[in-house]
């Protein structure tokens, strides 16, 4: 089965015809836990080559993007995503253009540019990946570029809330509302910051229900607010310290409360502040230590537990090294999903699906920093 569907007139008409068929049973299957509100859809063209941008906080943007726009849309994609499964099916009927995650791809580009020649709607979610807090990320390289390729109407998409309906960390959605507001941007001389300030979300409160809003929340949060342990612990609805025993109850808006106030974004800043601060005065030797998973690289697959060094990132089994990367050779690392960690390199991908017991986010964001300070 091909990859992506051939830009076309005709396959941009059989992919209308399909999306059609997936919207209508997005709506039937998502009725009981999600209402949408769509917010300035008539400044979009109904015909005609156009640009859609969003940021990126829920597993289910693609399809929100396309109800919300009413026409398919060609989303970007990373190619791991197309090859399987409902959601694989899903991008491919739509006319998704795979692409090279954190790099300039220029067969994207060209697919991209093809779907706006026969008056498809092609989008991006400039930074990457899911944002686990809600604030928009760094954009990855290109944006700007794309831009300038397609030269047709941007217009911005802006998810309100969706990072509280279906946070990153969460196994599964809440209920609730999600508006999305679609505006024109006006690009100006520098095009990623008009679209930053476009697809920015502006803090709509709408109610999220859930009966446990700390599910996942400890992989973010490891570190515990008042005595600084890495001890945290879920309870239903709360965060709790098995160091000092403290206890933060957890709203849908990521707020904790108790012994002291604060908001998960707060939390996972006052970590990677701390974390650096220490690095910096102190070289470990040894900066994070995996469960025992496998580990896909370059060179082969090996079983055991990853361990992040400054320097290098090793593959051990046994207390024998069976595999070592030199931090140096990372170009980007990421997570993909929750749990599954990925460092890009000049040579392949280094994967790993990591247990339970880790935190992907910790993985990714601490592998990018050793690697970018040497």
């Amino acid at each position: 089965m091909a990859l992506w569907l051939e830009p076309s007139e005709d396959n941009r008409r059989a992919a209308e015809r399909r999306v059609r068929r997936w919207t209508t049973a997005f709506h039937v299957m998502t009725r009981p836990i999600l209402r949408l509100e769509v917010v300035g859809a008539e400044s979009l063209p109904k015909e005609g080559p156009a640009l859609v941008v969003a940021n990126h906080a829920n597993l289910l943007d693609p399809f929100l993007g396309i109800a919300a726009v009413g026409r398919p849309v060609h989303w970007f994609g990373t190619a791991t995503l197309q090859q399987k499964g409902p959601v694989a099916r899903f991008l491919r009927d739509s006319g998704a253009i795979p692409k090279q995650r954190f790099k300039k791809d220029l067969l994207a580009v060209r697919l991209a540019m093809r779907w706006a020649k026969v008056g498809g709607v092609v989008g991006v979610f400039p930074e990457g990946e899911r944002s686990w807090d809600g604030r928009v990320q760094r954009f990855v390289p290109g944006v700007g570029g794309l831009v300038r390729a397609l030269r047709v109407p941007v217009f911005g998409l802006r998810m309100e809330n969706a990072h509280r309906h279906w946070p990153r960390f969460s196994a599964r959605p809440r209920r609730g509302v999600i508006r999305v507001h679609v505006e024109r941007v006006d690009l100006g001389t520098d095009p990623e910051a008009a679209i930053q300030a476009v697809v920015t979300p502006q803090g709509c409160e709408h109610v999220i229900r859930s009966w446990n809003a700390a599910q996942g929340m400890s992989q973010l949060v490891y570190a515990c607010p008042e005595c600084g342990a890495q001890a945290m612990t879920e309870r239903r609805g709360a965060l709790a310290c098995t160091a000092c025993q403290q206890v933060w109850r957890v709203d849908t808006s990521h707020r904790l409360t108790g012994p002291s106030e604060h908001t998960l974004s707060s939390c996972m800043d006052a970590q990677q502040a701390t974390s650096i601060a220490a690095w910096q005065h102190t070289r470990p030797d040894v900066v994070l230590r995996s469960g025992r998973t496998t580990w896909s690289t370059p060179s082969g697959s090996f079983e055991g537990h990853g361990v992040l060094r400054p320097d290098r990132l090793e593959v051990v089994r046994g207390g024998q090294v069976c595999w070592s990367l030199p931090m140096s050779a990372v170009r980007h690392a990421n997570v993909e999903f929750q749990r599954r960690f990925e460092a890009h390199t000049d040579a392949g991908m280094v994967r790993a699906d990591l247990p339970v017991t880790d935190s992907g986010w910790r993985w990714g964001w601490t592998t990018r920093w050793f690697a970018s300070n040497p």
